[in-house]
């Protein structure tokens, strides 16, 4: 008879432990083979507290979700009635929630093609998206404190930076939070209907934050047209180097145009 136990069996016995789970659980199973008896460990009992065993780590570290639809394409136009020009948030915005006024007045729905200051709306297929068939348009009122859309996710493990492209109006501030802290952004570059904004926020890279973005109270109603949010491993350019490149740019413009200038003078004083 064979009553050696399996090498396993001092890490079996630290998680019933653990688990104060009863060590009878696991006693040896005679089991009846072809060449006799032997001694083993019953499946129907170890399958059980495998499973118990499983369900205790879990819950230890928790469940960690992503950050979802970051281009808002995953809307669904489902009108209210009678508010024809209204949405379930869930729909409109699926894994965002929207406030207005204060981050403790969530909306149940939203306005789409519909702008009105103060309020959170849907631009939906009518060209005044960015991109793809959605953008969301967060529009600061006068009055109203802020108009904000929020998710909570986990921020990937490798992402550094967080970039978004945008449409800005010529009044007005967009703020971005990531864990209850602002994060500053800045504009990178431009493209055919939108300026791309990024920020840094590799000290948050894997963990779980609440994602914020708000449209401020200004002097007059401004709306911000958002879309295409993504987390990257690629690092934004340094504010002074922005700085830097920008001025670049314009001096290479300017010894661009005198030297332009220079030639034309040249053929008209000296005709060939």
């Amino acid at each position: 008879m064979n009553t050696s136990f399996p090498i396993h069996a001092v890490r079996w016995q630290s998680i019933i432990f653990k688990l104060r789970i009863p060590p009878a659980v696991f006693a040896p199973t005679p089991q009846i083979l072809d060449g006799g008896l032997e001694t083993g460990f019953s499946i129907s009992r170890i399958l059980p507290v495998t499973a118990a065993c499983a369900c205790w780590l879990l819950a230890g570290q928790g469940f960690a979700q992503g950050f979802v639809n970051l281009d808002f394409e995953l809307a669904k136009i489902i009108p209210i009635a009678p508010a024809a020009n209204f949405v379930a948030t869930s729909n409109a915005l699926p894994g965002w929630t929207v406030f207005v006024f204060s981050i403790n007045s969530p909306q149940s729905a939203i306005a789409y093609n519909y702008p009105e200051a103060g309020t959170v709306s849907l631009w939906a297929t009518n060209g005044q998206q960015i991109a793809g068939n959605y953008s969301v348009l967060l529009h600061g009122g006068t009055t109203t404190p802020s108009a904000s859309i929020a998710q909570t996710g986990e921020v990937p493990v490798s992402a550094v930076s967080l970039f978004f492209e945008a449409q800005a109006p010529t009044v007005g501030i967009l703020q971005v939070s990531l864990g209850g802290q602002n994060i500053p952004v800045y504009a990178i570059s431009t493209g055919p209907n939108y300026t791309l904004y990024g920020g840094d926020i590799s000290a948050y890279a894997g963990r779980t934050e609440q994602l914020v973005f708000s449209a401020l109270a200004a002097y007059r109603s401004s709306g911000w047209n958002i879309d295409n949010i993504q987390f990257s491993t690629q690092p934004i350019p340094e504010p002074g180097g922005l700085t830097l490149l920008g001025l670049g740019i314009l001096l290479f413009s300017f010894f661009r145009l005198r030297n332009s200038c220079r030639q034309s003078a040249f053929v008209l004083n000296f005709p060939s």
